[in-house]
């Protein structure tokens, strides 16, 4: 019996390490980012991103996924730089809810509304 409960923690573990690698990971690429490429799109500053619409990947739509999920209550994104149909119906939402044209295309208009909500996110989501 007790060897199946420490597999199970085994497992726990081996999971939890595997997303903190993974957050590390997806850090260092936005900090390798900025230190390489100087004025760049970053989490609450997004004036020098790129326009990002379904089937974007990279920087920028990490970027996208981590200020949607800080600053909204719409449904946590995973940031693994792919901008994929949950990414798409997130963007969708969040224009509807901003009063932006419903486009699914996060441009100028969409990162401004992101980066003012990254820095007044909400107090509660229930």
């Amino acid at each position: 019996m007790a060897k199946k409960g420490g597999n199970k923690t085994k497992k726990l573990l081996k999971n939890k390490l595997f997303l903190f690698g993974l957050a590390i990971g997806i850090a260092g690429i936005v900090i390798f980012a900025i230190y390489s490429f100087g004025a760049t799109c970053t989490v609450g500053n997004s004036k020098y991103c790129p326009t990002v619409k379904y089937g974007s990947k990279g920087v920028p739509v990490v970027v996208l996924q981590m200020e949607l999920t800080h600053a909204t209550c719409i449904m946590p994104l995973e940031p693994d730089g792919v901008f994929g149909s949950k990414t798409l119906s997130v963007v969708k939402t969040y224009q509807k809810q901003e009063g932006l044209k419903v486009d699914g295309i996060v441009g100028p208009k969409t990162w401004a509304h992101l980066d003012y909500d990254y820095d007044h996110p909400p107090v509660n989501c229930d």
